[in-house]
């Protein structure tokens, strides 16, 4: 749950929602994703029970008792929420690009095999919530909706920046990998997102999966542009590289 200072606000940051392009265009890039909180010493985890795996996936509850009350009140606190099924399809094709599903090569078959993380299956709401089940957040967007509630944000951070793809999948409509059953089982995962959000499956016609289809191969494509330059870059360049490296740290 990384805090930016500069925009005065908190970015709660649910798993496979767009975060990472999010941290990325305030600020913080994948090679400080370990240093966003601070220093917090092993006597203080043990003191708020912080057994989280991943911090940066922390949810609010969990990270607020280390902010300082002020600022939890003055900063502006936001997330961005995801469809379940959605969702689900696009962790599975991350963990399935960097070889963490442990001989499972089909969706449906990781979605039964009860071997998601426990992180993975923390209920959206639970992020945004303190401990009494209250929303502390101030603004909810969604990744449905990402470029007008991205605008929204930009306007109350004044945060001038661009989104840009990351960790961007060549899919098909989510609609396309489940079978009745799987379509329950997540349904009952997550029942309390889709409860509270209103979320509901929806298959998409062929014109529909068609459009979906061109609009993540232009990301996917674009993204991996992006990383064969910077790569380039710093091997070809590498004093050049540390130096714009530099520059954007302190921007």
């Amino acid at each position: 749950m990384p805090i930016f200072h500069k925009y005065k606000c908190i970015f709660i940051h649910i798993p496979k929602s767009a975060g990472t392009s999010i941290n990325a265009a305030l600020g913080i890039g994948r090679e400080g994703i370990q240093s966003l909180f601070g220093k917090i010493s092993e006597e203080e985890k043990a003191k708020y029970g912080l057994t989280h795996t991943y911090w940066h996936h922390c949810p609010i509850s969990l990270i607020k008792p280390f902010i300082p009350e002020g600022t939890f009140n003055k900063y502006f606190k936001f997330t961005f929420l995801r469809n379940p099924w959605d969702r689900l399809v696009s962790l599975y094709l991350y963990y399935k690009r960097i070889n963490r599903l442990d001989n499972i090569d089909a969706f449906n078959q990781w979605i039964l095999s009860k071997k998601i993380p426990s992180y993975l299956l923390i209920p959206q709401l639970d992020y945004i919530t303190d401990n009494k089940g209250n929303i502390i957040v101030d603004f909810i967007g969604r990744f449905e909706n990402m470029d007008k509630d991205w605008k929204y944000i930009t306007k109350k951070t004044g945060a001038n920046t661009k989104l840009l793809p990351v960790n961007i999948s060549n899919r098909k409509h989510y609609s396309f990998y489940y079978t009745e059953e799987t379509i329950r089982v997540v349904g009952e995962l997550f029942r309390k997102d889709i409860e509270t959000f209103g979320y509901r499956f929806e298959k998409a016609g062929f014109f529909k999966n068609r459009v979906y289809d061109v609009k993540h191969l232009a990301l996917f494509s674009g993204e991996r542009t992006i990383l064969k330059i910077k790569t380039l870059l710093k091997e070809t360049f590498p004093k050049l590289y540390l130096k714009l490296k530099k520059f954007k740290q302190k921007l």
